[in-house]
């Protein structure tokens, strides 16, 4: 549609005059839209939590990354183009643009656009959930969490105890309205532990320069990455002390819980306590541990 209108004549909504209307220079909320939009295109960084299932990770890892990107870029550029086709600067900046610009080129058939938006929600939720709850599972495997989150269902082979998990604190989370402000709660703490990541990435290569790796790069981009990272979760502190602060505060509790409920040894009753209710849980959510084939020697 935005390729008809504008094959019609109607640019004039591209002049820099509209386009840049309203531009502002304010720190905080280009920071904000930097953020929002990193978390557009974040979907390259949920591959990397899935490797262990992506069949020859090193060929197919970077270039599912850069197709998808690439193909992500093009799409939001065009889509954004298409609106001020059609749309003035102040009705772009709407809650319901995609709405807005679908009543006024499809008419009756503007309803597919609030549908195509729930498939891509839907689509984005999917992944994430396909993502996360491989996160918490690795997570009880390596001991950091309960054990249950480390069991798989014996049918779908899915870690049904994660999901059942991220799908409490979603709904504990979507209490709140206003989600640019979980957007500054995470922000600052997604940035650091994403930049602490990548650093212990590199100083895994010098450390163990001979270890296999599936995928090597250049030092210069995790080096890149991690600054980058780094930068924009101390700018985000700076900008949003008091909801930095709640987040960090959030990720600090686990530490307690942690220390007591996984890393203490635990009294013998309350360890058959723990074995009843993981048992229970067992039952219910129909998961075993997962059995690993070790190469015969």
């Amino acid at each position: 549609m935005g390729i008809v209108q504008a094959a019609n004549g109607k640019i004039e909504n591209f002049s820099s005059s509209k386009v840049f209307a309203g531009s502002t220079s304010d720190v905080k909320k280009i920071v904000l839209a930097l953020n929002a939009g990193l978390w557009a295109f974040s979907g390259w960084n949920e591959l990397n939590y899935v490797t262990d299932e992506i069949k020859n990770p090193s060929r197919n890892l970077p270039l599912a990354i850069t197709t998808s990107m690439f193909i992500i870029t093009v799409l939001y550029v065009c889509i954004n183009l298409a609106y001020f086709t059609v749309l003035d600067p102040e009705m772009v900046g709407s809650g319901a643009t995609a709405v807005v610009f679908g009543k006024l080129t499809m008419g009756h058939w503007s309803i597919c656009i609030p549908i195509f938006v729930a498939l891509c929600c839907f689509g984005g939720i999917n992944g994430s959930i396909f993502t996360s709850s491989r996160l918490f599972y690795i997570g009880a495997c390596e001991g950091h969490l309960p054990s249950i989150m480390g069991m798989i269902n014996t049918k779908s082979l899915t870690p049904t105890p994660s999901i059942i998990v991220i799908g409490s604190l979603s709904a504990v989370y979507m209490v709140t309205e206003d989600v640019f402000l979980l957007i500054n709660y995470v922000n600052f703490v997604y940035f650091l532990s994403m930049g602490l990541a990548i650093t212990g990435l590199v100083v895994l290569r010098f450390q163990q320069p001979r270890m296999e790796r599936p995928l090597k790069l250049p030092l210069i981009i995790p080096i890149t990455a991690a600054f980058l990272c780094f930068g924009t979760g101390i700018i985000s502190f700076v900008i949003s002390p008091i909801e930095s602060g709640i987040g960090l505060g959030m990720v600090l509790t686990s530490v307690p819980v942690y220390l007591l409920a996984i890393k203490a040894k635990k009294p013998t009753c309350l360890n058959k306590v723990y074995g009843i209710v993981t048992v229970f849980l067992q039952c219910i959510t129909n998961c075993v541990i997962e059995e690993i084939e070790l190469p015969f020697e």
